[in-house]
């Protein structure tokens, strides 16, 4: 039965990718947007990703942040963390080579940004596609990279890039979240010779 639903944006275009809900039936949603107008500011980028947090009837906006990191971005997963006040996002930005790299990031109960990372190769792109938390402080990530180096960690289950010059790797990377910072646990590589993207985590 549909409780709610409603629309959101701007004159540009967005793009809703991620979707968490809190035990209170409070919706969170990451995307992007390209829209001067969009509820809380205006993209400061030809794409900007944002985070909105809806009441439980669906109703009322309770916040709307945009990331505005230097570059485009995109915000593709959401996860809120046990007291299902503060959210993490990832996706993926334009870095200082013009390339991509995938981020995450850490919103406080406003929708302020806290902190964020970057899982980043000046050799390629990086996607960062889903995100999950653990019980402790871990926050883990998947996506896929075409960076033949500069991403896995010294000891992960793989460090080689799996395929030709024009293929992609999947990657699984994870996170302490200190309550100040990201710290890189590993990152390694997971694929085969072909096309490998991670969905899911």
């Amino acid at each position: 039965t549909l409780a709610y639903s409603r629309y959101l944006g701007g004159t540009g275009n967005e793009a809703g990718h991620g979707i968490a809900v809190n035990t209170s039936g409070q919706a969170y949603v990451t995307g992007y947007t390209t829209s001067a107008n969009f509820p809380g500011g205006a993209a400061a980028d030809a794409e900007d990703a944002f985070v909105v947090q809806l009441d439980a009837a669906g109703s009322v906006l309770l916040y709307s942040s945009l990331t505005n990191f230097a570059g485009n971005d995109r915000g593709q997963g959401i996860v809120l963390d046990a007291s299902g006040t503060d959210a993490y996002i990832t996706g993926f930005r334009t870095n200082d080579a013009a390339n991509e790299a995938a981020f995450i990031a850490k919103l406080d109960n406003t929708g302020a940004i806290s902190y964020s990372a970057s899982l980043d190769s000046p050799a390629g792109n990086e996607r960062g596609l889903a995100i999950a938390r653990d019980d402790a402080t871990g926050v883990y990530i998947t996506g896929y990279t075409n960076s033949s180096s500069g991403i896995a960690t010294v000891g992960a289950y793989d460090t080689t890039f799996n395929g030709p010059a024009a293929s992609q790797d999947a990657f699984a990377a994870k996170y302490t979240d200190t309550r100040a910072a990201f710290t890189l646990v590993y990152a390694t590589y997971l694929g085969g010779y072909s096309n490998d993207v991670g969905y899911g985590i």
